[in-house]
């Protein structure tokens, strides 16, 4: 999973976003229970991730990374946080 362009990202609309990670995940052959919660939780950090230095997610995004996680599971690594702050 390569980074999106951050202005590409944040010049489409949100179900534009949610179609383009649920196409990401179909061409990747990966099979999930729920699809369109797991779209829109990427979708989140994606924003927030496009956004830049003025959230941390991008620096967060940067450090799991560095620290051997492919993007995707640094994606659900900060995900996983949002979610748990939700419930």
């Amino acid at each position: 999973m390569n980074d999106p362009d951050a202005q590409w990202w944040l010049s489409l609309e949100e179900d534009e976003r949610i179609a383009a990670v649920l196409m990401y995940h179909k061409q990747a052959g990966i099979d999930l229970p729920d699809d369109y919660t797991h779209a829109v939780l990427h979708v989140v950090v994606e924003n927030q991730v496009a956004m830049g230095e003025a959230v941390p997610a991008e620096a967060v995004l940067r450090r799991l990374i560095d620290e051997d996680l492919d993007r995707h599971d640094a994606v659900h690594a900060i995900a996983s946080i949002l979610v748990k702050h939700i419930h």
